[in-house]
């Protein structure tokens, strides 16, 4: 009988800062979005967003700006941001 040997192999992508990169989906807006931020403020920051700009709702509750780098974002969160501006 003859011996097998199996050999796994595994790729992991390493971006520049040496992390592996895991991305997640999120529904911003109503649209599925990937990210690899672990915060809504780190989220926010990514799509140009400043969190003291905006109120952001994050699973159906409020999240203030002093409060979105402290709030983990999850896989599958459902993200919305509101600008409110005044206008005649």
């Amino acid at each position: 009988m003859e011996a097998k040997t199996t050999i796994f192999c595994f790729d992991i992508i390493f971006p520049k800062k040496g992390k592996a990169h895991i991305a997640m989906q999120i529904i911003y807006q109503g649209k599925s979005t990937e990210t690899d931020a672990t915060t809504v403020g780190g989220f926010l920051a990514s799509v140009g967003v400043a969190a003291g700009e905006a109120v952001v709702e994050c699973n159906g509750e409020i999240v203030g700006a002093a409060d979105a780098d402290a709030t983990p974002l999850e896989e599958g969160a459902e993200l919305n941001a509101y600008r409110i501006v005044a206008g005649g």
